[in-house]
């Protein structure tokens, strides 16, 4: 909107100066209503949404409901890169290396846990974990219940949901990840500690790799999120280096949807995939997976599959006792008529999700 004055008066009069300050007003007002309006519509994008034990948290209208927090941990604004963590250690260190590793006798072929295969296992030991437990995790161990690291498909939900640039913010270079909600969320390229050929840190400014809490099938590398100015995809990487931590929690500030153990009791959770890569050399092919939990702490699990080879296959069922505290639980389970038990753990990632560890497989459920 221009306007133009004319400010040579000939006329001096008394009339025409009131004339010239009404005027003047009226202008000011239309002005200023101008000025409110494209300021309204030219909102800028929020980058927190709330708090939780004391650390914010933004919503970016993920289909999970998940909630990112806007620092990394061991930071106080969003453009701190924060401490770094080896993957299951919950204190930062000087060194990362296999040599200082918690959970290896000192390489990779010696892990003391979170191994499924003998192989890599200390004396061949194995425990069927393939997520970490609250305790192992760098987000609960620090900022509390509630908070924990997100999974690999929450990663991957991340980068599916947003529009992720490269960016700088406060003179801090790193990735922005701008939701269809208008609400935004800043990662530093905060570098990673103990990359190949360097003991220190390296790649600040250049570079970042994210954790996960969920491990790799080969044992010895876990997932998470590595990004730099070209490239930004969920990977992996050895568990010996240290990384960032992101936390995340449900859309009711806590990780397991509201839901305690009493609750918890009497659900089911099933998955129908037509399309499960487990059982790809069959052909045409359909799993539908049940969990069900009882009112006695005790569990069944079962597997219901259809072939073009097999036409309909129940494998047996497995039961067993469960426990479950602040989002996540362990099952203990058999096959029907055997008595060895196979170890599962699972996380309620929501009211309506529930990822089962089985089989070196994440399987995300919904409730019933």
């Amino acid at each position: 909107m221009i306007f133009v004055f004319n400010t040579y008066l000939t006329n001096y009069s008394e009339e025409n100066l009131i004339t010239m300050k009404k005027v003047m007003k009226a202008i000011a007002a239309i002005m200023l209503m101008t000025a409110v309006v494209f300021t309204a519509g030219c909102t800028k994008p929020k980058s927190s949404s709330g708090s939780y034990n004391g650390h914010d948290y933004v919503d970016l209208g993920l289909p999970s409901g998940t909630l990112w927090a806007t620092c990394n941990v061991g930071a106080n604004t969003p453009e701190d890169y924060g401490d770094y963590f080896a993957w299951g250690e919950t204190t930062p260190k000087d060194h990362y290396d296999w040599s200082t590793y918690q959970y290896c006798m000192g390489s990779q072929n010696t892990l003391t846990k979170y191994c499924n295969n003998s192989n890599y296992g200390y004396n061949g030991f194995t425990d069927n974990l393939t997520t970490l437990l609250p305790e192992d995790d760098a987000a609960t161990a620090n900022w509390g219940s509630g908070w924990r690291m997100p999974t690999k498909e929450e990663w991957q939900e991340l980068l599916n949901n947003t529009t992720v640039t490269w960016t700088t913010q406060n003179g801090v270079s790193g990735r922005l990840f701008t939701a269809s909600n208008g609400n935004s969320l800043f990662l530093p390229a905060a570098g990673t500690h103990g990359a190949p050929g360097f003991n220190n840190l390296h790649y600040v400014g250049i570079s970042a790799d994210y954790w996960s809490r969920s491990i790799h099938s080969n044992q010895i590398d876990a997932w998470g999120h590595y990004f730099s100015s070209d490239y930004c995809h969920v990977d992996h990487d050895n568990r010996k280096y240290g990384h960032s931590v992101r936390a995340v929690c449900s859309d009711n500030g806590g990780n397991n949807g509201g839901l305690d153990n009493g609750t918890l009791k009497g659900t089911t959770w099933q998955l129908d995939n037509p399309h499960d890569e487990g059982f790809a050399n069959y052909g045409d092919y359909r799993v539908i997976y049940t969990v069900a939990f009882g009112q006695d702490n005790d569990v069944t699990f079962t597997r219901q599959i259809s072939c073009e080879e097999i036409n309909y296959y129940q494998k047996p069922v497995m039961t067993g006792t469960y426990a479950y505290s602040n989002g996540s639980g362990v099952a203990m389970i058999h096959n029907e008529g055997e008595t060895t038990d196979y170890r599962i753990t699972f996380i309620v990632l929501g009211d309506d999700m529930l990822q089962w560890n089985y089989n070196l497989r994440e399987i995300i459920l919904f409730k019933q």
